[in-house]
């Protein structure tokens, strides 16, 4: 099975997609709380942009981030919210 459908494997299969977030959002949620605080999303964007390579993105950049994902605007990416942006990064993957 080659990459493409995989990933529209993952999109198809809610249980799939749920793990994959939890991970994906267990490695964010450093404290545990439950929710991605912007110090805890500063974190993980510098990790990868240095990991690519890529310029460190600034406090507003981070900012800008938070405001796009934050559906209900309480200044926190809560796990659905974080569910649909990995929803979002994998149907751009296939695209």
């Amino acid at each position: 099975m080659n990459k493409e459908n995989v990933i529209k494997e993952i999109i198809r299969d809610d249980n799939k997609l749920n793990v994959l977030t939890k991970l994906a959002f267990q490695a964010v949620d450093r404290d545990g709380s439950g929710v991605i605080e912007q110090n805890e999303l500063e974190k993980i964007m510098a990790q990868i942009c240095m990991e690519m390579g890529a310029e460190i993105p600034s406090k507003e950049d981070v900012q800008e981030v938070l405001t796009d994902l934050d559906e209900d605007k309480n200044n926190t990416i809560e796990y659905g919210e974080f569910k649909a942006f990995i929803k979002d990064i994998l149907e751009g993957m296939i695209e």
